[in-house]
């Protein structure tokens, strides 16, 4: 089967037309699984030029070179030494934990068919406790971030007296709920916000950084129809932002650092904004 179009060029200049005759008679002779076929390529190949548009130079060849990287790594990775890169790297991650954990006495890998007695239950929390690093004595930093036995001691005092309160159900737990209102309160006025604005708390930078990117999602969706968002943040920012990105179908962009200052490229992050960037990280 054929598909014959035929086209009048004869008001144009024989320098246009010939060429456009030549290729009319390829065209007619052309079966039409072929041009099916040419089709599809050539609306992929616009595809991914408007997609090179619309994300920006910079992305697309970010994008290409991951593709690389992973071509690579896969049939190329045992030749070029990354396997057993991977390898080391994993024995001495598994050798530093198993260092630590040399000490353990137990180890439980099933559920107890019996119970054990709180004594039990209290010399087993203690020998787990003996792995951990000695925090007291600093030197962790971004791990803890108090260690003072004094603080400690009024922290267990003032969490026992809320141990089984659920801010599920505030209605039967005001007390926690009227908590959670005042944070949240003075949150809000840290950032000279009004009355209309709102909060929620969370278990900790992850979470919070996870639910602001999802609402920044929804509130670019609702309000300006954004089905593509894009969140730029630098290279240096916390890695909760690629998280938030995976988890809810954002395209994370990363902007260039000074490496002197480790400030952001203000340049290069203007050049990522688009009509999809639903938020910019500082």
């Amino acid at each position: 089967m054929t598909l014959s179009l035929h086209f009048n060029f004869q008001p144009l200049p024989e320098w246009v037309s010939q060429p456009l005759l030549a290729y009319d008679r390829a065209l007619a002779r052309t079966p039409a699984s072929k041009l099916t076929l040419l089709c599809i390529v050539m609306l992929i190949m616009v595809q991914k030029i408007y997609g090179m548009w619309t994300t920006g130079l910079d992305d697309t060849v970010g994008e290409a070179r991951a593709w690389v990287f992973a071509c690579v790594r896969k049939y190329l990775g045992g030749s070029l030494g990354i396997d057993k890169a991977m390898k080391e790297a994993k024995t001495q991650f598994a050798k530093d934990f198993s260092q630590r954990q040399a000490s353990i006495k137990r180890v439980t890998r099933t559920l107890p068919t019996t119970s054990n007695s709180h004594s039990d239950v209290l010399d087993l929390c203690k020998e787990i406790a003996g792995i951990n690093c000695d925090y007291s004595k600093g030197q962790y930093s971004g791990c803890v971030y108090h260690g003072d036995p004094q603080y400690t001691e009024f922290i267990n005092k003032a969490m026992a007296l809320h141990q089984w309160t659920n801010p599920l159900h505030a209605a039967q737990f005001s007390g926690v709920r009227k908590m959670e209102a005042e944070v949240v309160s003075m949150v809000v006025n840290m950032f000279n916000g009004s009355e209309e604005c709102c909060g929620a708390m969370t278990s900790g930078g992850t979470e919070s950084i996870l639910l602001s990117m999802k609402a920044y999602r929804e509130l670019a969706r609702i309000e300006k129809g954004v089905t593509k968002p894009e969140l730029i943040a630098p290279t240096t920012a916390h890695a909760a932002f690629d998280k938030a990105a995976h988890y809810f179908g954002i395209k994370i962009k990363h902007a260039k650092i000074d490496p002197a200052t480790c400030k952001v490229d203000m340049k290069h992050m203007r050049s990522l904004i688009t009509s999809n960037t639903i938020c910019l990280v500082g």
